[in-house]
């Protein structure tokens, strides 16, 4: 792998290039933001805690098989749990 795409994170070994890659980004951050909407609605936030904990580790084992390099696969996890806090902030968000 070049040093470009190394430091980018988008060359053919981060996993970027397929399909089935960006279908399981959208799935995970999907996954997240109805977890923690669903976990916001029942005002749990032990839950939530634990929510972010699955979700963390089934985004490292989906992206490293989808051959993701470390970096993106990071940063793809970072988003996701990003993805769960603001779905539970918007959710226990009074209503006006």
């Amino acid at each position: 792998m070049r040093r470009r795409e190394f430091i980018a994170g988008l060359g053919s070994a981060a996993g970027f290039e397929s399909a089935a890659a960006w279908l399981s980004i959208f799935i995970l951050l999907a996954v997240s933001g109805l977890s923690g909407f669903l976990i916001g609605k029942s005002s749990s936030w032990p839950a939530l805690i634990a929510a972010g904990t699955v979700l963390a580790a089934l985004g490292a084992v989906i992206f490293q098989g989808q051959e993701f390099t470390a970096l993106p696969g990071i940063f793809m996890i970072v988003g996701c749990l990003v993805v769960n806090q603001v779905a539970y902030v918007l959710a226990i968000r009074p209503k006006r």
